[in-house]
């Protein structure tokens, strides 16, 4: 993926790259991440989130620790996780690097992919 996305770079600049709940995973967002590349993607409904839904009381953008063990080194990443418990209808949680004044232009960006 990472050399899909420098080839790419090089020929049309980037503005956001959306991706499925199949590319949640930390290996993707430590890619994105050093290539500087903003991202949205949407997050596998885990119990810890289903637990945000639930309350309601996790609506919003909250800072999310995960950590990638890849030959013998552990790197430690952080990223935001949009929670939009029944937005029209659905259940939204994404991951993201970028910071929406408000909660809902997430679906509104991401809907474009």
């Amino acid at each position: 993926m990472k050399e899909l996305l420098i080839f790419l770079k090089s020929f049309i600049p980037i503005e956001i790259v959306l991706l499925d709940c199949g590319f949640y995973t930390w290996g993707v967002i430590k890619v994105l991440k050093e290539l500087k590349l903003r991202y949205i993607i949407l997050v596998p409904k885990y119990d810890k989130f289903k637990e945000w839904l639930k309350k309601g009381a996790g609506t919003g953008l909250h800072e999310h620790q995960g950590s990638l063990n890849r030959e013998k080194t552990k790197y430690e990443i952080s990223t935001y996780v949009a929670v939009l418990p029944d937005y029209k209808g659905f259940d939204r949680v994404f991951t993201t690097n970028i910071e929406y004044g408000k909660i809902f232009s997430y679906v509104r960006y991401y809907k474009k992919r």
